[in-house]
């Protein structure tokens, strides 16, 4: 089993963010919060303990619960630092004095290992720090498998992955599925993008684009994952185009394009020179 969990500590008396940090990959441990006053020394005990003191079933519960050893879990700190551990022990549950200053008495035997930036890990497994919660599941046996790869550390083993556009879109970002989309709309189909127009605050589309014979505009709305799309972006411009890797997209229109994930990577494998780096890193990573 795969897991996310957010490194959201409250610690006390001067320590830090990056003091936690620290001690869980020096001391070889991962750690949750939500202390209890209570003696407990199971799982079933500390979940009784904590819906009493918190009153609900608050994230250090199934982090006691569900892992069993030899699952991985994938953290990321306030820095953007990623990091892979491999669960090695049994929860248990840590009343020093130090640990409740770091707010990690919720703890379990974990090896880590620094993976670096965002441009080393799986789009997949980013999206997934998206959500708030804590500590969360991640479904997902292709990125089980290459956590599992991951943490192994054997350069002279290659990951085991069949090259299709599926897995393709898992590996790459969201923002590298934007990308691919964009170059591929002004190369193909003879739009140019406006680079004013790509902004945050244009939460229905991604970006402004306008024909280079026609003078006709379009956006695009760009989506990773099992989002549903739809068409209401009607009257925004005279043409959208739509994406989503995985989920369902319905546009009964002719003013909606739908673009399909084997068409776009198709251009991809033809059109590695006009590429960002990073999405030419996780198609030479799956060839």
């Amino acid at each position: 089993m795969l897991w996310r969990l957010h490194l959201r500590p409250e610690p006390k008396n001067e320590k830090t963010h990056d003091d936690v940090v620290s001690y869980c990959i020096n001391h070889h441990i991962a750690g949750i919060g939500w202390p209890v006053p209570a003696e407990v020394s199971s799982p079933e005990a500390y979940e009784q303990a904590a819906r009493v003191e918190y009153g609900v079933r608050v994230a250090s519960i199934p982090f006691a619960q569900d892992p069993i050893i030899g699952d991985y879990v994938w953290a990321r700190d306030k820095n953007g630092n990623y990091y892979l551990g491999c669960i090695q022990g049994d929860w248990y549950y840590s009343n020093d004095p130090l640990h409740l200053e770091l707010d990690i008495p919720n703890q379990r035997a974990c090896e880590w290992i620094k993976v670096g930036s965002e441009e080393n890990v799986p789009g997949k497994i980013v999206a997934c720090f998206r959500p708030a919660k804590t500590f969360q599941a991640i479904y997902d046996p292709l990125m089980e498998s290459f956590s599992k790869w991951a943490f192994s550390g054997d350069a002279n083993k290659k990951f085991s992955a069949t090259r299709s556009s599926q897995e393709f879109f898992r590996f790459i970002g969201s923002d590298d599925c934007e990308d691919i989309v964009g170059i591929y709309l002004q190369k193909v189909k003879g739009y140019y993008l406006i680079p004013s127009s790509c902004k945050q605050t244009t939460i229905g589309y991604e970006f402004i684009l306008k024909h280079s014979i026609t003078s006709k505009t379009a956006i695009a709305q760009v989506k990773q994952g099992t989002v549903l799309l739809d068409d209401r972006l009607h009257g925004i411009a005279d043409h959208v185009f739509l994406f989503c890797t995985e989920g369902v997209v319905t546009a009964d229109s002719n003013d909606f394009t739908v673009l399909q994930a084997e068409e776009l990577y198709a251009f991809v494998c033809q059109n590695k020179k006009i590429l960002p780096a990073r999405i030419n890193y996780w198609l030479e990573f799956l060839s």
